[in-house]
């Protein structure tokens, strides 16, 4: 299902008003006004509508960022014909990139967790320093010549 965010979101990238995807869902536009402020939850129905007009308008891929649970990610994979992006990577979600796309997900974004699992080291070993006055983190850090490494130019 598309939640009010992603409506609002589509609608931005297309550059849509509420009234212009009223007009090719073939909906009120009081309808699309009151799903997108959640002061109203549309039927079914109404937001398969919707969503077909965004597919229409050649949106390809489905972002469901913080989608609660694996059922619910099931639900949203069958219920679009467009592949589905989910945001990985949030606290609480560790499902495996196998399991995700046995649910039927095609794309995975990590978002800012990569930087953000990197700053809680560095915070780890600030805090050594600062708390204990030691230094065995220095024991975990990357090698120089493993960075550079992963820095290095892939040529293939």
């Amino acid at each position: 299902m598309i939640t009010p965010e992603q409506c609002r979101a589509a609608r931005g990238l297309l550059d849509w008003s509420q009234q212009d995807l009223a007009d090719k869902a073939a909906v009120g536009v009081v309808t699309v006004r009151q799903f997108e402020g959640r002061a109203n939850a549309p039927r079914r129905a109404t937001l398969d509508v919707i969503r077909r007009a965004f597919e229409a308008a050649g949106a390809d891929v489905l972002y469901a960022p913080r989608l609660p649970d694996m059922a619910a990610i099931r639900e949203v994979c069958a219920a679009v014909s467009r592949p589905v992006n989910v945001v990985m990577g949030l606290a609480g979600q560790n499902f495996t990139v196998a399991e995700l796309a046995q649910a039927g997900v095609k794309r995975i974004s990590l978002g800012s967790a990569l930087a953000r699992a990197a700053l809680a080291g560095l915070v780890r070993a600030a805090r050594e320093v600062r708390d204990h006055g030691s230094f065995g983190f220095a024991d975990d850090a990357l090698r120089f010549a493993d960075a550079n490494g992963f820095m290095a130019s892939r040529q293939g």
